[in-house]
């Protein structure tokens, strides 16, 4: 779990507060995680920490879980991106993983399809709430390309990443390698996304789609995000029971 980020754009509830732990429905966005990672029967838990580390580590210290959660500090993150954030888990990953973002809700029986390796989760293109970095499918569907700072063909069928994705341990050595070549070249303050296209290209890796258009689920980057997700709770009351 990537949550080295100091999320500027989620000012003023992030100003002395990690993203992770801006609450939504009366509970932390770690809780909801750890909650859904619980249920679906997941064991460990890595948290890449950075901005406001020690706050998560309060919480930790403070909150239930079964989970085993090891911390891995960010020094660098007010001068670096999520690829080297997820360059600093690669001592501490030894058998196929689930990927997932800090920012995120969702139900917790959207990540079932994600027990399996080499998979992306995405959903369908919303220009009216969706941004960031789109995606096109193989007709076999599979991953077909990336399109993280430029937008999707106007004539294809663009699909939303999520920000969950699984890998096994084979495709996480080529990711390593890739995330390596990035950073040797100085490149500290890209997206890792960009490793995955490479290598999606290169045929280096083959990520099956996950279809996350009938589930609940929601990312957090801007004020206007998390009043849109109190909305949606607001006005699907089972959203409470059912979503982390």
């Amino acid at each position: 779990m990537l949550a080295a980020g100091n999320g500027s754009r989620l000012l003023p509830f992030t100003e002395h507060c990690p993203k992770c732990l801006v609450e939504v429905n009366n509970k932390p966005l770690l809780a909801h995680t750890i909650d859904a990672l619980e249920t679906s029967g997941f064991e460990r838990l890595i948290i890449i920490t950075g901005y406001c580390h020690d706050a998560i580590h309060r919480f930790l210290n403070n909150h239930q879980t079964g989970l085993e959660i090891t911390t891995v500090y960010n020094d660098r993150f007010s001068k670096t991106n999520n690829i080297y954030s997820l360059w600093l888990a690669e001592p501490w990953v030894n058998e196929p993983f689930m990927l997932i973002e800090s920012d995120l809700v969702y139900e917790p029986g959207a990540i079932a399809g994600l027990r399996h390796p080499d998979r992306i989760a995405l959903d369908r293109y919303n220009p009216s709430i969706h941004s960031g970095t789109t995606a096109t499918v193989t007709d076999d569907g599979f991953l077909e390309k990336l399109y993280i700072n430029e937008p999707a063909p106007v004539d294809s069928t663009a699909c939303k990443t999520v920000n969950i994705y699984s890998f096994s341990l084979d495709s996480w050595i080529e990711i390593c390698s890739a995330l390596n070549s990035h950073l040797n070249a100085g490149q500290l303050d890209g997206f890792y996304e960009l490793a995955i296209q490479e290598l999606v290209e290169s045929g280096g890796i083959r990520l099956k789609a996950i279809d996350f258009s009938n589930f609940f689920w929601d990312e957090i980057d801007t004020v206007e995000d998390l009043e849109r997700v109190k909305w949606r709770y607001s006005k699907q009351p089972e959203l409470v029971h059912n979503a982390t």
